[in-house]
Parts: structure tokens; C-alpha cells; sequence
């Protein structure tokens, strides 16, 4: 046998070193990361494109997927391009919600008493 058919050994390099403190810095800041809040001067915009989205231009665009997707799947003979159109119809509608929902998603509090079982005194 030869050496040949060895392995080199795997060196590790200042790469590694740096990808750890590139990971250490961006953790120490995680505290900072605050989100939902703020942002109110993007406020008009985004009132702006969810009226987009769920107003007629939305209401159009919907329908436009609609019958793209009805011609698409009368022409592939296939029943997906009709599911493809219907789909991208409710997320152009839905999706405004649904972002809504996730961002502000928070979990219920309730203010529990704890209850401690009673034991028999013997």
C-alpha cells in the first residue's frame, strides 16, 4: 500500500474563525430586533397597496388569474392550470390578511390562579 491513497487532513482555517464571530456579533444584537413596531412612515404605503390588493384593481386582477387560469387548463386539457388560476386568484386577495395575521400574531394571556390540590391531613 501506498500513501497516496490517503486523505489529506482538513484544515481549518481563518474562515471558520471568522464565521463565528460574525455569528456571535449578529446574535448580540438579536435583542434590538423589535418587530411590528415602528415603522409608521410606511403607514400610507402600505394602506395604499392593500387597498391595491383587496380594492378593484385587486378584485381585477383576480379575475384576470381567473380566466387565464380557465384558458390555460382548457388548452392543456388539464384541471391544474385551472387550480394554478384559482390559487393565485385568493392570494392576490387573501395575502394582505394573511400577512396581517402573522405579523401581529400574539399569544393569549390568561391569568391563571394556580390551584393546589388539598391532601388529607391523617
Amino acid at each position: 500500500m501506498s500513501d497516496h491513497c490517503a486523505e489529506p487532513p482538513v484544515r481549518r482555517g481563518p474562515r471558520a474563525a471568522v464565521l463565528v464571530i460574525i455569528t456571535l456579533f449578529l446574535f448580540s444584537f438579536a435583542g434590538l430586533a423589535l418587530a411590528g413596531t415602528g415603522g409608521t412612515e410606511f403607514q400610507a404605503t402600505y394602506d395604499m397597496v392593500v387597498g391595491w390588493a383587496q380594492g378593484f384593481l385587486g378584485k381585477l386582477i383576480a379575475i384576470a388569474f381567473l380566466i387565464v387560469g380557465i384558458v390555460a387548463g382548457v388548452a392543456r386539457q388539464s384541471i391544474m392550470a385551472f387550480a394554478v388560476g384559482i390559487t393565485a386568484a385568493l392570494g392576490i386577495y387573501m395575502t394582505p390578511d394573511i400577512i396581517d395575521s402573522v405579523v401581529a400574531a400574539t399569544l393569549p394571556v390568561t391569568a391563571m390562579s394556580p390551584t393546589i390540590p388539598a391532601l388529607p391531613l391523617s
